[in-house]
Parts: structure tokens; sequence; C-alpha cells
């Protein structure tokens, strides 16, 4: 889908671009060369064709266009130059000279008139944007909302070529103010196809049906934005198309005394426009800021009461006028079927009453039944509540107790192990007592054993050693005894020297 509305937003600017490019040709032909730098006033076009294309996958706006308003603010002024060439060689020889279609080289055998030529390219341009704007992705847009779009500028074309009439006139064309006053004019009326107003989604108007308050507020935001919309658009055909138009008409029947069947329709016709219009703009005002003046809103809430009396005062004012008014499919039947179908429908309307009064009737006695059983639900629940309390109180102190016991049981338990275990400990450390006293005892022995016979052993090596160390003795005894014999036999002889020495 997005790739074929690019398609259709390059297609369409294609189109547009080869007609802008014929009007700077044509007016290349009548004021020269140089006025091909014209064609610089493309790029804006350009610029925003390729941000349409690229950022808004070809998607227009919904209020405004900015595709037509580049478009028409780079053609229009090559149609003021054409326009203006013409005034001035209105009385020349060669108005009614035929050129061909020549570009570049390149010639098409199409054979037109200057005047023309220039007819040519201003309707191709009102017709391009019709049908461009036809052709264009229709983005927010509705199908409804664009057919209503294009009739508004079929009719909005129709007066604006309408318009350039004036310039049959002799003395219109021949005045030079008046012709930038008209070209004006018409410039400013086709900026109207840059604006989408006639677009406006106009809610219908529900009949019979009584809202529900969640119904009002949205119904209510349609309808003050449908009027603003529609005001809108009152007021822009008003100021661009309309008032403009009058008043040039009025200026050239009260200046040059032009009065023709043509622009006296047309005024007439511009007048009439006016007046309708500021009827429809003072309704929409009043609807707007007054909305309690207009009870077209009220009979939406009002339901059937209310649509039976539109049809019985619809229906008496037909009778009254010899016609059927402004009534619908329903009022009408009403008044062809005649009184029988109406105390028939009466009786329906009665039937229906004690119908609903049944229904509310068993309505009630439901929601009585309802409330009663949420009642007893809500009893129910609570009385079932107070159980699961009092079973998870019960199942806690239960669960206490069943501790409680495990652990009783644990400790006696415990205390039977323990005294087994005590018992098992006495007899075992008996038994190991007795065993190591056996092998003690045995360790005794042996060791006795042992140490009788290291004993044997010592006692041999000692008196051994006792011997030898008697031997020792007896002879360093006999050592000592010889030596204190040298020795007192050399005291001996010392005390003897002496003495012999004394003496």
């Amino acid at each position: 889908m997005g790739r074929f509305a690019r398609l259709q937003a390059l297609i369409v600017r294609f189109f547009l671009t080869l007609h802008f490019v014929l009007v700077v040709w044509r007016v290349t032909e009548f004021w020269g060369v140089w006025y091909w730098l014209l064609a610089a006033a493309i790029v804006p076009f350009l610029f925003e064709g390729a941000y349409t294309v690229v950022k808004r996958k070809g998607v227009e706006w919904q209020l405004f266009s900015p595709c037509f308003f580049c478009y028409i603010a780079a053609t229009l002024p090559g149609i003021w130059l054409l326009e203006i060439h013409r005034t001035n060689t209105y009385q020349a020889a060669n108005i009614t000279t035929i050129q061909s279609l020549a570009i570049s080289g390149v010639e098409i055998p199409i054979r037109l008139s200057a005047d023309t030529w220039v007819l040519v390219v201003e309707e191709l341009m009102l017709y391009l944007m019709i049908l461009g704007r036809w052709l264009l992705p229709r983005g927010e847009v509705g199908r409804e909302q664009l057919s209503q779009l294009l009739f508004a500028f079929i009719g909005i074309a129709s007066d604006i070529m309408e318009l350039f009439s004036l310039f049959d006139e002799d003395m219109i064309r021949q005045d030079t103010i008046v012709t930038y006053f008209l070209l004006g004019v018409w410039s400013w009326s086709i900026v109207q196809f840059t604006l989408t107003f006639h677009a406006a989604h106009k809610p219908r108007r529900a009949r019979g049906l009584q809202l529900s308050s969640t119904q009002i507020n949205p119904q209510l935001e349609n309808r003050n934005a449908a009027i603003r919309v529609e005001l809108g658009a009152s007021l822009m055909s008003l100021f661009m198309q309309d008032g403009p138009f009058l008043a040039l008409r009025l200026y050239c029947m009260v200046t040059y005394e032009l009065i023709n069947h043509s622009i006296v329709f047309f005024t007439a016709k511009n007048t009439l426009v006016i007046l309708l219009l500021l009827y429809k703009i003072t309704i929409l005002l009043s609807k707007r800021f007054c909305p309690a003046r207009h009870d077209e809103f009220k009979h939406v809430l009002g339901g059937e009461k209310d649509r039976k009396t539109r049809t019985t005062d619809k229906k008496k004012d037909a009778r009254l006028n010899g016609g059927f008014g402004d009534m619908d499919v329903h009022d009408l039947q009403l008044v062809i079927d005649g009184p029988a179908t109406e105390a028939k429908k009466k009786d329906k309307d009665k039937d229906q009453l004690v119908e609903t009064v049944s229904e509310d009737t068993i309505l009630a006695k439901d929601k009585e039944e309802k409330d009663k059983d949420k009642g007893t639900l809500e009893r129910k629940k609570g009385g079932k509540k107070e159980k699961a309390k009092r079973t998870t109180e019960d199942e806690a102190l239960d669960r206490g107790k069943e501790e409680k016991d495990k652990s009783k049981g644990t400790l006696e338990r415990s205390m039977d192990g323990k005294k087994e275990k005590a018992k098992r400990t006495t007899e075992d450390e008996a038994l190991d007592r007795g065993k190591e006293e056996k092998d003690k005892g045995k360790g005794t022995l042996e060791r006795t054993m042992d140490g009788k016979k290291e004993k044997a052993k010592r006692t041999t090596e000692d008196e051994a050693l006792d011997r030898g160390k008697e031997e020792k003795d007896k002879g360093k005894g006999t050592l000592e005894r010889t030596m204190d014999g040298k020795k007192e036999k050399a005291k001996r002889t010392t005390k003897d020297e002496a003495l012999d020495r004394g003496k």
C-alpha cells in the first residue's frame, strides 16, 4: 500500500510539472528566452514532493495541500504574464495568428491561436488540480469526504473560469487596472484548492434513539467539530469567491455601464449565495454559542415521545399545506395509513409498555433474588472463612501438641539411648579393662623374664667390670703406694739431708 501511494503521488506531481513547463514555454514565446528562469520557481514544489514521498509515504495532509500550494505559487506568475501580454496586444494584428506546439525542436501537430493557448493553460491548471486531488492518496480523508471535496472543486472551478468572461468585453480588456484587479481576484480564489474544508465529516443525526450518558459527549464533540469545519468552509467561500466576484462585477456594471444577461445572472447568483452563506453562518454561530435555542439535539435525547410529537406536528403541517413537508419515511407511513394504524400502534405501544413494566418487575425480582443470593453467598463465605480460621487454629494447636509429643518421645528415646549407650560403654570398658589387664599381665611377665635375663647379663657384666675395676684399683693402690713410698723416701732424704746440713 505504501508503494502504491508513493507511485500515485509521483504520477500526479509529474503531470503538474509538465503543465508548469508548458506555461513557462508559452511565456518564453512572448517575453523572451530569459524567462526560462521562471523554472526556478518549481524548486519548492520538488522539495515538497520529495518530503511527502519519502517521509509521509505519499500521503497528503488533511486540511491543507502543500503540493497544490507550491504548484499554484509557481504557475500563477506565468499565467499573469500571459494575460498581461494579451492585454498589451489586444488590438494588434497577430492576436489571431495560429501557432503550433514546438518545444526544443520537437513539433506536435496542434495549431492554436495565442488566446486559445492561454485559455487551454488556465483551464488545464484547474482540471489537473481536480484530477490530481482525486488520484492523490486520501490519507485521513474518507471516500465520501473526498467525493464531496471533488464536487466542491468542480463548482469552484466553473465559477472561477466564468469570471474570465469579463475579458471578452473591450472596455475591460483595454483597462490595465481592471485587468490586474481581475487577475488578483482570480488568483485569490484559486487558493481555495489548497484547502479541504469541504471534506468535513458530518455525523448523521440519530432519530428516535435514547442515548446514554457515555454516548452524548462524543456526539456533542462531533457536532462542535462539524460546526467549526462548516463555518470555516462558509467563510472561505464568502471571502475568497462570492464576495470578491460580486464586488468586481458590480464595479464593472457601475463604472462601464456593462449590463448583459451573463453579468446580470452571475451578479444575482453571487448576491443570493452571499445571503445564504450569511444565513448559514448565523445559524452555525447560534448553534455553537446558543445551543439551547436549537432543539435538534434534544430530540436525540428525548426518545420515542419526542419522535411521536414531531410526527404529529408534521402531519398537521402536511394536512394544512397539502403536502408532506420535511418528513421521513416513518412519518409518511403514519400519514398514509391513517388513524387505524395509529390505534394499532397505540395498542402496540401499550403492550410494549406492559411488557416493559413486566420486564421491569421481573428484572427487579431477579435483582432481589440476586441480592439475596449475594447475601447468602457472603454469609456462606463468612462462615467458611470462620471455619477456615477455626480449622487453622485447631490445626495449629494439634501441630503444637504433636510437636510436643514428638519432642517428648525424642527426649525419652534419647534418654533410653543414652542409658543403653552408657551400659554398653561400661560393659565395653570392663571388657577392655580385662583385656588390658591380661595384656598388662602378659607384658609384665615378659618384662620380668626379659628383666631377669637382662639382670643376669648385667650382673655378669657388672661382675666383670667390678673385677676389672678391682684389678685397676689394686694396680693403682700399688702404684700409689710405690709413689707414696718414693715421696716419703724423698722427704726423708730431704729431711735427712737438711738435718745433715744443719748438723
